[in-house]
């Protein structure tokens, strides 16, 4: 991040924001269908050996940490951000697509629910959640609530319903 040239620190921010959410939900993805995964958080060369954590639960609080930390770095708006001189930068009205704080609260919420799960902490017994991390991932999704209250999001009016459906038509990726 310090080779960055003509970058401002808030800049410099998002990117790293950025990056610790994707080692985040990156780590999320492989764990749900691979189970307990080491959480790589530094680059790896030539002899490395990594050990597999002993629960389920000690991998997705390493993810909790790296959401934590992209939380604190990412918008709520896009398009509110000043980013070279002006609001959105140059892609200002085609941010809908970039990650933003309420949606890292929503990740963050199913990791943890996820990691909650009985199926996840290796016990037969189908009742059996993990209550702190279900609490955890109740405080996650109540902030994306917060948001909701806000104004930040809400339902699509059924005039508008078209919107909610991918439309490639305007050759916007």
């Amino acid at each position: 991040i310090d080779l960055m040239v003509n970058a401002t620190p808030e800049e410099k921010d998002i990117i790293i924001g950025q990056c610790y959410f994707f080692r985040a939900y990156f780590h999320s993805e492989i764990i749900k269908f691979w189970g307990r995964f080491p959480y790589i958080d530094r680059v790896l060369s030539d002899e490395y050996n990594l050990t597999r954590p002993d629960t389920y639960k000690e991998t997705a609080l390493r993810i909790n940490e790296d959401y934590e930390k992209a939380i604190a770095l990412l918008p709520v708006y896009w398009d509110d951000v000043i980013l070279g001189g002006e609001a959105g930068g140059k892609t200002e009205g085609k941010n809908g697509s970039r990650i933003t704080k309420g949606a890292v609260y929503a990740m963050q919420g199913k990791n943890l629910l996820i990691a909650a799960s009985p199926l996840m902490n290796g016990t037969t017994d189908t009742y059996n959640y993990d209550k702190e991390l279900c609490e955890m991932a109740i405080v996650a999704f109540s902030n994306v609530l917060k948001l909701a209250d806000e104004g930040v999001y809400g339902l699509v009016p059924w005039e508008n319903i078209d919107e909610v459906f991918w439309d490639n038509s305007s050759g916007y990726p």
